[in-house]
């Protein structure tokens, strides 16, 4: 008898649980994966995609599927985060430092190559992307897999002098893109790993002639991990492959003779050096703006523990905000609590934000369509909708009788 009553109570004590875990959300942490709220009042967002060539090494030798899921990812939220662009930072591929200088590197990495381009084409014409050139990616691969029509298309423009041959600072490597998002108008202007002087020229006076956009430059190496200026020698292959330099790269020398110029350059994205957690920071141009300057580099990680990941930058209050989110979509969690920021930008940085008129009327339609259903249900005595503290009363007393009940019965089987 005592057994029956000691087992009652312990089923007693895994249905009170149970009832608990539905009333009051577990903190769920696993490690340094977080589950959290996604940012739900953003009026439109980018997404950035540090170096992804573990990702596509992955995907193509041991058939995982992560980058897949982060461009479905991208495609199922479009609509409802209103997602304009997407960033990639280059090393779109892994292998191409293990070819000898003497062969082309394409022989070395199509399927990389391949894979990348299988997923970015899906892209096409649903979401605008710009992917840069990285130090693993020779040109001839980039060019042959990355620059196909429909992504030459999307381009307003590149840097590719007609005269002069196709080979590393004059090719598509250095593009840009016009959007406006609402009243928010922006230039994404995406440079080469190797930004000669011609190409810094070029960029310097398409940034001068349209100071009415805020400029967002995506390139592979700029920061360093403590946030200063990177500085080393980089590898760089010609388009056909024959030739491959080493040359010195300076971020301190673009800072000042081409981002610190321009009061109307908004936001500098790289990635090259591996950092777990995203470095984020500020630096003063000239004339007293404020740019924002981003490391976003997950390759470490993804060596050890390949899982695709994603930086959401979503843009709240009126463009006086932006919510950092950095999660992986194939894990379904967000990494780490303090990668998730919230950034406030400097008074007039960004106008207050005025959706387009086609946005704004559709959101005005969902609205009434809503507010008209409401009603309806309402007035039929169908809808109710509790508050928190009903749904948890109500979830307390169903605990509180399941017990007794459960302890009545047990006290009966004690009695006999």
């Amino acid at each position: 008898m005592k057994r029956k009553f000691v087992a009652m109570l312990c089923l007693a004590s895994v249905l009170a649980a149970a009832l608990t875990v539905g009333i009051i959300p577990a903190s769920a942490t696993n490690g340094d994966w977080i589950d959290r709220e996604p940012v739900s009042d953003a009026d439109y967002s980018f997404a950035v995609m540090g170096d992804i060539q573990f990702v596509t090494y992955s995907d193509h030798l041991l058939g995982t599927n992560y980058l897949e899921t982060m461009v479905t990812w991208l495609l199922d939220n479009r609509e409802k985060r209103n997602i304009q662009y997407l960033f990639e930072l280059g090393d779109t591929v892994q292998t191409f430092l293990s070819a000898p200088a003497s062969q082309n590197p394409m022989v070395n990495n199509p399927g990389e190559w391949e894979t990348a381009a299988a997923q970015f084409s899906r892209l096409d014409g649903k979401l605008g992307y710009s992917v840069v050139r990285g130090n693993h990616d020779d040109e001839g691969g980039y060019h042959a897999y990355i620059c196909s029509r429909a992504y030459r298309k999307q381009m307003d423009g590149f840097f590719c002098q007609a005269n002069k041959e196709t080979t590393r600072g004059n090719s598509m490597s250095n593009s840009y893109r016009k959007i406006q998002i609402g009243n928010h108008k922006y230039l994404m202007l995406s440079l080469d790993y190797i930004v000669t002087p011609e190409a810094l020229s070029w960029a310097d006076d398409l940034i001068h002639r349209n100071y009415d956009h805020k400029v967002i430059v995506s390139m592979h190496a700029y920061l360093a991990k403590d946030g200063s200026f990177y500085r080393g020698e980089v590898s760089s292959s010609n388009v056909d492959g024959t030739a491959t330099e080493t040359l010195p790269f300076d971020g301190e020398y673009l800072w000042n003779h081409l981002f610190s110029k321009h009061d109307n350059l908004f936001m500098i994205l790289s990635g090259h050096l591996d950092v777990e957690d995203p470095v984020i920071r500020t630096r003063t141009g000239i004339h007293g703006n404020e740019v924002i300057e981003m490391l976003v580099d997950p390759q470490g990680y993804e060596a050890k523990d390949t899982c695709g990941f994603l930086m959401m930058l979503n843009f709240t209050e009126g463009g006086k905000k932006i919510e950092v989110e950095y999660f992986s979509p194939s894990r379904g969690k967000y990494f780490r609590e303090k990668n998730q920021l919230s950034l406030s930008l400097p008074e007039g940085t960004l106008p207050a934000y005025v959706p387009s008129e086609s946005f704004a009327q559709s959101e005005a339609v969902s609205e009434a369509v809503s507010e008209t259903v409401r009603e309806s249900e309402e007035a039929e005595g169908e809808v109710t909708t509790p508050n928190g503290f009903t749904i948890v009363l109500s979830a307390v007393l169903g605990s509180v009788v399941v017990l007794c009940g459960i302890f009545l019965i047990a006290w009966k089987i004690k009695k006999k």
